[in-house]
């Protein structure tokens, strides 16, 4: 008999080792986050039920806040890690732990819950749970050979998480976006600084900015969240490129007007009340960071 449940210290293991097989991350990274990032009822587990308790299937659900424009916040979990054994595959267990997950979110007073599905086809798999494209992103690449030389009165340094979590929510107010953390801000600090980059603060036109820095490959740079003064956006990408060299540069950044970029669905959510519609508006709200 199927049995779904919070993760247990003795299923830890498997949880790793399953973590370890679907993503490829290593053991120190997973253990960092069980450890430090993250709360014993944080994970959830599908197992088989029987003596060897195999675990099949397992999913983080991870304590975001939506913030409104008008300052109003309330729960946002987040799916995150979402991983079957691939033996296990094609039985729905996902879909179950998806659900038991939902219902745990609605337990802890939550409208909605949110993702990022890990590749574009899997859009179409969570739409067949309920989910509706929520979150935009604007993303675009830059050739830095094309950027001008950044302005000498700017600035780049390295922030701590608490840092760059107190000024990006200063940078957000008056926007919908999902909220974090400090405890999550370390771990998206720790996968950047995995790849040898880092979370920056800047100031470009003297105004402040915050970016989270990851190497993608020997001459590639994605910038998993860009948050630029409006119309700075190409001077935050030059001060960047000057201090972490790269021929090309990613970037993600919230919606704006005549922000550089296309606009692009990122996350999804599933309204967990009565209706079909996240409690979120349709367009324009802004995820962030998904720990991809």
């Amino acid at each position: 008999m199927l049995e779904m449940h919070t993760l247990r210290p003795e299923e830890r293991p498997q949880a790793t080792a399953l973590w370890q097989m679907v993503f490829g991350d290593e053991k120190a990274l997973i253990d960092a986050f069980l450890d430090q990032y993250s709360t014993p009822g944080d994970l959830f587990v599908l197992t088989d039920g029987d003596e060897t308790k195999e675990v099949m299937t397992l999913l983080a659900l991870l304590p975001l806040t939506f913030r409104w424009a008008d300052g109003r916040e309330e729960p946002l979990p987040y799916v995150y890690a979402l991983a079957t054994r691939p033996h296990q595959r094609g039985k729905g267990y996902a879909r179950l732990l998806l659900r038991y997950a939902a219902y745990q979110a609605s337990m802890r007073w939550a409208r909605g819950i949110a993702t990022v599905p890990a590749e574009a086809s899997l859009h179409n798999y969570f739409a067949t749970e309920g989910y509706l494209e929520c979150f935009t992103t604007r993303t675009g690449t830059v050739e830095t050979a094309g950027l001008p030389a950044p302005d000498p009165e700017d600035a780049l340094i390295s922030a701590a998480p608490a840092e760059y979590n107190a000024l990006r929510e200063k940078l957000l107010a008056g926007t919908n976006h999902a909220a974090y953390p400090d405890a999550l801000i370390a771990f998206q600090q720790l996968l950047c600084q995995g790849s040898g980059g880092g979370l920056f603060t800047f100031t470009v036109n003297g105004r402040p900015g915050r970016a989270a820095l990851e190497k993608t490959g020997e001459d590639r740079i994605l910038l998993k969240e860009l948050l630029a003064p409006d119309g700075a956006e190409t001077a935050a990408l030059a001060l960047l490129a000057a201090s972490c060299p790269a021929k090309t540069y990613q970037f993600r950044t919230p919606l704006g007007a005549g922000s550089p970029g296309t606009s692009l669905p990122f996350g999804m959510a599933k309204h967990l009340g009565e209706g079909k519609r996240p409690p979120f508006a349709p367009e324009g709200c802004y995820l962030g960071l998904a720990f991809d």
